[in-house]
Parts: structure tokens; C-alpha cells; sequence
């Protein structure tokens, strides 16, 4: 099942109720007509405002439905899933580190923020999910080695992230791959 979407219409088009009902099965139990819209997926922006990131299915267990009763949820491929920032955000964080700048100088001029906390944890991640983008390059990482000649092999993978992928690497990332970047 698809997860990542370009925008909100689109997601609206994937789970158009005759698709729901003969095309798309559930994640968790895979029966197949029992996803039920269940409200969108927000993003606190401030105290009082809050963005629409995605709309989420329930397999419904109610009114004639078999389902398991578990949610899925549709997003947006700009936002990364539990982070507050988006794609946009890490893609210009993993230039910044492509163009030697420091960890922490590279997330404060990402963000804009002072702390350089989060720096760190979003370096881990890239780390842990090394695998996943050597699998999304399908080449290779020799050649990432050579070309880049960087010698760390996060570096190498995400400069050769970066250029396989255009525009925003997060973003690209999770539309082809339909899995969280971070």
C-alpha cells in the first residue's frame, strides 16, 4: 500500500470509496474493502494552529466490517513522520554536511534554531537507515566511494543520494521508496 503522497488531493484520489472497496487492502491483517476514513493526521504548527499532514484508515470491525480495528496512516512526502521538521528541512541539512559544514552549524542553519541538540539524533538516524538508501541507489557503494571521495561511508551514500534523486533527497526518497527517510 501506497503511504507517501505529492498532496492531500492525491491522497484523496487513492482512497476514492471504489477504490477502498475492491483495490486496497489492510497493512496489518490484509483483508481487502474494510478501510474506513478516519479523520486527517495533524501537525502542531503553534499553540493554536495546527497543518493537515495526511488522512488515516481505519479497518473498520464495526456495521458488518471483519476488520482488524487497527489505523493506517496516508502522509504527505513532504513531513517526516514523528519529526517536527520536514523533508525540506533535512535535505538542506545533508547539503550543508555534503558542503563540509559542521553537524552543529549545519542543523542551526537548517532549522534556524540554537540548540544543536537535535543535530545529533538526526545524524543517528541517517546513520541507521544507511541500509535503506543503499538499497534505494542500487549500486554499488564503491562507486559512491570513488565519486565522492569522501571517506566516511554516510557521506558517500547520501552525496550519492543526493545525486540520484532530484530536488529535495527526503522528499524524492520517500515518494520512490514509499518508507520514512528518518
Amino acid at each position: 500500500m501506497q503511504t507517501f503522497f505529492q498532496s492531500i488531493v492525491d491522497i484523496e484520489q487513492y482512497i476514492e470509496p471504489y477504490r477502498r472497496a475492491y483495490e486496497l487492502r489492510c497493512a496489518h491483517c490484509d483483508l481487502l474493502g474494510h478501510l474506513v476514513g478516519h479523520g486527517f493526521v495533524y501537525q502542531q504548527v503553534s499553540m493554536d494552529k495546527r497543518q493537515v499532514v495526511g488522512k488515516r484508515l481505519v479497518c473498520s470491525s464495526r456495521f458488518g466490517h471483519a476488520g482488524c480495528g487497527r489505523t493506517v496512516q496516508l502522509r504527505l512526502a513532504e513531513q517526516l513522520p514523528n519529526r517536527q521538521y520536514s523533508a525540506i528541512h533535512l535535505s538542506v541539512f545533508i547539503a550543508l554536511l555534503l558542503a563540509n559544514v559542521s553537524v552543529v552549524h549545519a542543523y542551526q542553519q537548517a532549522t534556524g534554531q540554537s540548540s544543536h541538540r537535535q543535530a545529533w539524533r538526526w545524524l543517528k538516524a541517517l546513520k541507521t537507515n544507511l541500509m535503506q538508501y543503499r538499497l534505494a541507489l542500487n549500486t554499488p557503494l564503491s562507486s559512491a566511494y570513488q565519486h565522492a571521495r569522501l571517506g566516511h561511508p554516510v557521506l558517500a551514500t547520501l552525496f550519492a543520494l543526493c545525486t540520484a534523486f532530484t530536488g529535495a533527497v527526503g522528499l524524492a526518497f520517500q515518494l520512490q521508496a514509499q518508507t520514512p527517510f528518518i
